[in-house]
């Protein structure tokens, strides 16, 4: 049969229905009630076929255990609430199984979790990990897909699905902060690669309009409330300002500044807050605040689309893929 190899060519040689074929090889034997003799004799019948690549790709399909592994730092952490709320949605419409496990930003507990879920025969990863260096999960990628999520790493192949920020924050800026006015960044854990894209559009922003970035730039590592910390840094050092523009560069960020601020009793009408995450859940603060947040449905679909490819094995062009960011609404 060679590279001729299709669909109903298979069906005729198994002696079933195309229709049956596609249920087994897209994993949908089960819900359509087919027989697990039929089923077997099926796969026996493509394995004297699996040179065809075609074929390799049907097996390895049919064979998977239809669960993916899911790793986030922080179940608390409402962005990764959304962006699990939106994965558990498309994975679900189509026959696949989340495992959700936490790291709780612990490179060691990382690895524990991701030992536990290989240990179940997970098909694939997505992580949102908590490691400095790809090289962890550049191993467990030579045996299952491995795609990153909301983080990257620029010596690596692994595969990643990411929000577009360095462009999308410049613009942010250039349209919440008036051109005469200065703008600080408030982050934490500047060495994750979302954070820091973030860090440079705003950097970028900063040097169009005669401003020394590190000089406006307050951050330090994860904390619960590190935003407080560095609110009051920048009070401290710049006692000055008419008006406070702060760029939270996440969520915790922002919930940080936002404590310090009521906290000590200060006027929300000297600060303008640019966040970028969602804050739909902090709809009724009395605060001037702007938000950018990542498109939690498009990352969704697109890290479905490319573990379903990898599963397939198919050889894709781009594995590195850039959401654009959104404007919230308060």
């Amino acid at each position: 049969m060679g590279s001729g190899m299709n669909l109903s060519k298979l069906a005729k040689l198994c002696n079933v229905s195309p229709s049956t074929v596609s249920a087994i090889f897209n994993r949908h034997h089960k819900k359509m009630r087919i027989s697990e003799d039929t089923f077997n004799r099926v796969i026996a019948i493509a394995k004297k076929y699996e040179s065809d690549p075609l074929v390799a790709r049907l097996l390895a399909r049919a064979q998977c255990s239809n669960i993916v592994g899911v790793i986030v730092p922080d179940l608390l952490n409402y962005s990764f609430s959304l962006y699990l709320n939106e994965l558990e949605a498309i994975f679900t419409s189509n026959n696949i199984q989340l495992i959700i496990a936490c790291s709780h930003y612990d490179e060691k507990q990382e690895i524990s979790v991701v030992t536990g879920l290989l240990e179940k025969k997970v098909d694939a990863l997505l992580v949102f990990t908590s490691h400095k260096t790809s090289a962890f999960y550049d191993k467990i990628a030579a045996n299952i897909p491995v795609v990153l999520i909301d983080r990257c790493f620029e010596d690596s192949a692994l595969p990643y699905v990411i929000t577009e920020a360095k462009q999308s924050s410049y613009q942010f800026l250039v349209e919440h902060v008036p051109a005469a006015s200065s703008c600080f960044f408030v982050g934490a854990d500047l060495w994750l690669s979302s954070i820091n894209d973030r860090f440079l559009g705003f950097s970028s922003w900063a040097q169009e309009h005669g401003f020394e970035p590190m000089a406006y730039s307050f951050h330090d590592d994860y904390e619960s409330m590190v935003g407080a910390k560095l609110v009051s840094q920048i009070l401290e050092r710049y006692p000055q300002q008419e008006h406070y523009y702060l760029f939270c560069s996440s969520y915790i960020v922002f919930l940080g500044v936002l404590s310090f601020i009521k906290q000590h009793k200060l006027s929300f009408d000297k600060f303008t807050l640019l966040v970028f995450d969602s804050l739909n859940s902090l709809a009724l603060i009395d605060a001037q605040v702007h938000y950018l947040e990542p498109n939690y449905q498009e990352i969704a679909h697109a890290c479905f689309h490319l573990v379903d490819k990898l599963l397939d094995g198919e050889t894709m062009e781009n594995t590195h893929i850039l959401i654009p960011a959104v404007l919230g609404e308060k």
